[in-house]
């Protein structure tokens, strides 16, 4: 299975310490190289140890980091509203006709479907790892709340409440 990572998954999921779940579900992940700077660079200027996590997962080859070269994104990337790392995720994801590509920001979300891209963010990595018996409930419980008081990490509260509520409905079988 391919999948791209764009660095919010990866920044969310490293500041939660669960970085290792994307590679348990579908192996090695992909990033660009535009995704590696904002990750690793940008959060060892900043002293944020989910830096750290994704630079071990790339010295273990759970994440392989990819060239682009900015001729290689196509114009519908390229237009719009999104960072170069999202283009350049959006880009690899086309290139390499990625199962999914891992992406937290709603704009880039909108434009990978628009281009025909299957999409997931944080939630989803966490939901699916629940449903594939990875997590358990409360470990999925323990990492939503996780997320809702974390500042740093910017994901839709009302998207958090409603995966909490799908997880304690999955466990009622309902």
């Amino acid at each position: 299975m391919k999948v791209v990572s764009d660095a919010g998954p990866l920044i969310a999921l490293g500041k939660l310490g669960s970085i290792d779940l994307p590679f348990r579900l579908y192996g090695q992940i992909l990033i660009p190289r535009a995704v590696y700077v904002e990750v690793v660079n940008r959060g060892n200027e900043l002293g944020a140890p989910d830096a750290k996590q994704t630079e071990l997962a790339i010295a273990h080859q759970q994440i392989a980091v990819v060239m682009l070269v900015d001729r290689e994104l196509p114009e519908s990337v390229r237009l719009g509203a999104l960072s170069h790392a999202d283009q350049q995720a959006l880009a690899l994801a086309l290139r390499e006709r990625a199962d999914w590509v891992l992406i937290d920001d709603l704009y880039a979300r909108r434009t990978a479907k628009r281009l025909g891209l299957k999409v997931k963010g944080t939630i989803g990595v966490i939901a699916e790892a629940f449903r594939k018996k990875l997590l358990s409930s409360d470990d999925c419980d323990f990492l939503l709340q996780s997320i809702l008081r974390d500042d740093d990490i910017w994901i839709d509260e009302d998207l958090v409440r409603q995966a909490q509520q799908e997880i304690k409905k999955g466990i009622r079988g309902g």
